[in-house]
């Protein structure tokens, strides 16, 4: 392994032991915006702890599944698998309901949220 590619490995698996408030903190050292912006809602959390943290380079996708605002098309699908493909490794798929319904909207079926061989996805 080259010495970037083992010096990404470490750090990815460092900032794995690194606690969300932590991270949140340091990121906003850099005054990307203000720091009253930015919050997660309580809505969020961990539904699966004993599965621990997830980290690799992000693909993002805004989606929308229960309104219809789009009609479903394959080549959508597509593009995201060869986004992810195209993307360093290990990626992450991160997803952003846009629709009207984000409590009841679903993205990923038991078929589609399986790492497939050969990825390099971490997960979605």
């Amino acid at each position: 392994m080259d010495t970037k590619l083992n010096h990404t490995a470490n750090l990815i698996e460092y900032l794995k032991t690194i606690d969300s408030p932590t991270l949140s903190n340091a990121i906003e050292m850099l005054e990307l915006q203000p720091r009253d912006a930015g919050f997660t809602p309580l809505q969020i959390r961990c539904l699966f702890p004993e599965l621990g943290r997830l980290c690799g380079y992000a693909v993002t996708a805004q989606v929308e599944t229960v309104t219809g605002m789009h009609p479903t098309e394959e080549r959508t699908f597509l593009e995201l698998f060869k986004a992810v493909e195209n993307s360093p490794k290990p990626a992450v798929v991160a997803f952003q309901e846009i629709g009207g319904h984000a409590d009841y909207a679903a993205h990923c079926g038991e078929v589609m949220a399986q790492p497939s061989p050969g990825s390099g996805r971490s997960g979605w």
